[in-house]
């Protein structure tokens, strides 16, 4: 255990391409519209559109596959407006359903090492986007017998995090972060005076595309594993 950290109480974990599978099936969706696109435009023009209109939505809806269904169908309104029919609006609710059951896996080890930290911390999962989403592989992680609870916050910003705190009762300086985005992990806990750890997924969301914290607080490892090294 890293002697730094002895006063730590609480762990955070962020959920989604930390403790189990999430992004491969964003991004096969992704794929699966700018394939439908493709009859129209270039595949490269149907996925720049596709992300320019996911980011204005973001800001106004938050994250989930909800939010990627109204990316996609403004997309299709600016690349076919004169073919954007009941059809075509059909197919890309069909995508975001198959997104939304796509099958739950635990990323490797991750499992395990929840449950060692729950032996000694309070554990906390924290996440962010679709409410139904989250609570649904919430469910099916069969973790609530080891972590205390599930907070899905709005954008993951420093004011969601000290909200977060205040309810479970933690000062900033006494949590521990865990999760592979730094811009919604690590940048905002390093901000307000936490501790974070960086366990980088194998892709990286152009979203959450952001360089490291220099700061003393700031761990990075390669496996979630790596975690029982640290704390305990």
């Amino acid at each position: 255990m890293d002697p730094r950290l002895s006063h730590i109480t609480h762990v955070f974990l962020d959920a989604d391409d930390t403790l189990w599978e999430n992004d491969i099936y964003y991004r096969k969706a992704e794929a699966e519209f700018v394939e439908l696109m493709s009859r129209f435009v270039s595949s490269q023009d149907a996925a720049k559109i596709l992300v320019y209109h996911q980011e204005l939505n973001i800001k106004i809806f938050g994250y989930g596959s909800k939010t990627l269904l109204l990316g996609m169908l403004d997309a299709a309104c600016q690349i076919v407006p004169e073919k954007f029919n009941p059809a075509c609006y059909k197919e890309i609710k069909e995508i975001i359903v198959r997104l939304e059951q796509h099958r739950f896996d635990f990323l490797e080890g991750a499992e395990e090492t929840v449950r060692k930290l729950a032996q000694k911390y309070t554990v906390i999962i924290a996440t962010k986007g679709e409410m139904s989403e989250q609570l649904r592989k919430w469910r099916i992680s069969k973790l609530q017998d080891c972590v205390t609870a599930i907070e899905v916050m709005e954008k993951k910003s420093v004011d969601d995090y000290l909200n977060l705190a205040a309810k479970v009762g933690v000062k900033p300086s006494d949590f521990f972060m865990v999760g592979n985005a730094v811009r919604s992990d690590v940048a905002p806990v390093i901000e307000m005076g936490g501790w974070a750890v960086h366990v980088p997924y194998k892709f990286t969301w152009a979203h959450e595309v952001m360089d490291l914290p220099k700061s003393e607080k700031v761990f990075e490892i390669s496996h979630i594993s790596q975690l029982c090294d640290i704390l305990l």
